[in-house]
């Protein structure tokens, strides 16, 4: 199952997040996916519901963005929008960014929360 590998493999991005901040629980992930059409929000969301169940995932929000309205920062690896008029990278300055695969997901921010 292809969806639940891409779904997986940003949960344990999210689970090694939170662990670099103490294994606080998380609350949210901000996502871009591919743009193939392969991998709908709805789909990866189904998986990652199943997969972070008894995590500190469990029950975090999952907000999707549109890859076509970025890419990744040829500078610094970050996500950043990209097109016409937008700025330069706001983290290391370059006004390279390559687009998103379109087979791709980009986690875009884990929001933590203590645990309680």
């Amino acid at each position: 199952m292809h969806e639940a590998g891409i779904a997986r493999q940003a949960l344990e991005y999210a689970l090694n997040t939170s662990a670099a901040r103490d294994g606080r629980r998380i609350t949210r992930l901000r996502l871009a996916l591919g743009s193939d059409g392969h991998m709908a929000p709805e789909s990866f969301s189904f998986h990652f519901e199943a997969l972070s169940a008894g995590t500190v995932a469990e029950g975090a929000a999952l907000e999707f963005e549109d890859a076509s309205a970025g890419g990744r920062c040829l500078g610094c690896g970050a996500w950043r929008k990209a097109g016409r008029g937008v700025g330069p990278c706001p983290n290391c300055g370059s006004t390279e960014a390559e687009p998103l695969d379109a087979h791709e997901i980009y986690v875009l921010s884990v929001e933590t929360a203590d645990l309680s």
